[in-house]
């Protein structure tokens, strides 16, 4: 990542888990033109380029423009189809000067690459002289994670709600951590108060932000000597960020009125790479910003509070939220139905007593179809249980 930067390109993140012809439709959404890796790969239609050690004869000199593509990541949408979103090296700059991140700090490095919590696990010690300290492959536990920070110093920690929840379990090991983050669903305010109970000098940030404005767009931050809210909020905007919470005629709702959120600031990207109808559709103009400014629908209901925080209230959409991974119901009950043993199918969210959330399906079979609103009833009513 650091070479394609440093080379006036812009790098997209392929995970490896992904069945070849998925990562093949991300490249030509993307339109990437080189493929840089250490093993043989089932794509084609890229040049590869296989890394050797040694230095270049002649280091690049490139000079990118602020509003260059910096790297493209992948989300999915209203369609439930994988949008390209293209950020600019402004957008990812603008999020890594918040007064957050100007301590530097050692921070782990654990989420795949292609999850955008990475741009902060990766850009934001980079660019503020902090350290950054690769976790070894495989799914981050309390013990790996008790390891990173007693080995390497970690201080600061991202984790997703749901994996944060699990860790918080085990709250030993998070001795020795200064920060963590936590986001991309409802956090948990028991284990951010237990957690503050055994570790006094931690703080807690609860962060929102989609993809399309650069990781983090608000926070709220809590420490030891306060009290954790019973529902936490996804707080106040980021350093750089205005944050609108507006009505269906796009006019400011009152505090305590719920609206749909809209992000503006530096960190709204340049829109979504080859699909300049859906561009249209979520970026707008900013009428409250300086002249030529954008703003991004985000399809979140959310309401202002007294102290100018904001509270999350629900999706706009049907979209759910699955550690930390925008997820369409509908494509999964597509995919589903596409199968010759299932004749219809109904996918929603539910959180267990553990507080997890998870996908659930109600399957019919194909030769017994009965009717779609009578599944749906059944479901909401039998779920709770």
């Amino acid at each position: 990542m650091l070479a394609v930067l440093k080379a006036g390109s812009a790098y997209l993140p392929l995970p490896s888990t992904v069945p070849a012809d998925r990562m093949r439709a991300m490249a030509e959404r993307a339109g990437a033109a080189l493929l840089v890796t250490d093993r043989p790969h089932e794509l084609t239609g890229l040049t590869v380029l296989a890394p050797e050690e040694g230095e270049a004869a002649e280091p690049p000199r490139a000079d990118p423009h602020p509003d260059q593509a910096a790297y493209v990541m992948f989300t999915s949408g209203s369609t439930g189809v994988p949008k390209a979103v293209v950020l600019t090296h402004r957008n990812a700059a603008g999020f890594v000067r918040d007064r957050l991140w100007r301590a530097g700090g050692t921070v782990l490095m654990h989420s795949a690459t292609g999850f955008d919590a990475s741009v902060h696990e990766i850009w934001t010690p980079l660019l503020t002289g902090g350290t950054v300290v690769v976790a070894p492959d495989g799914v981050l536990d309390d013990a790996g994670l008790a390891r990173a920070v007693a080995e390497s110093g970690v201080d600061r920690v991202w984790l997703t709600s749901g994996l944060f929840a699990a860790l918080a379990e085990d709250p030993e090991c998070f001795a020795g951590v200064r920060e963590i983050l936590t986001g991309g669903d409802v956090v948990p305010p028991a284990a951010v108060a237990r957690l503050l109970d055994r570790h006094p000098g931690l703080t807690v940030r609860a962060l929102y932000g989609p993809t399309e404005t650069t990781t983090c767009s608000s926070r709220f931050s809590m420490s030891a000597g306060q009290d954790v809210p019973g529902r936490v909020p996804i707080g106040a905007p980021m350093d750089n960020t205005r944050l609108y919470v507006l009505d269906e005629r796009l006019q400011p709702v009152p505090a305590g009125v719920p609206g749909e959120l809209y992000i503006a600031g530096s960190g709204v990207s340049r829109g979504y790479a080859g699909r300049p109808d859906l561009t249209a559709e979520r970026f707008t103009a900013d009428p409250w910003g300086p002249a030529g400014g954008r703003m991004y629908r985000t399809g979140d209901i959310t309401r202002w509070r007294a102290d100018g925080t904001l509270d999350f209230v629900g999706r706009a959409d049907a979209q759910v939220k699955i550690r930390g991974f925008r997820v369409e119901p509908a494509e999964v009950e597509s995919s589903l139905t596409a199968l010759a043993e299932i004749g219809q199918a109904f996918v929603t969210a539910h959180e267990d007593h553990g507080g997890e959330r998870r996908l659930v399906a109600y399957l019919v079979p194909e030769d017994a179809a009965p009717d779609l609103a009578a599944v749906r009833d059944h479901v909401a009513a039998t779920l709770p249980d």
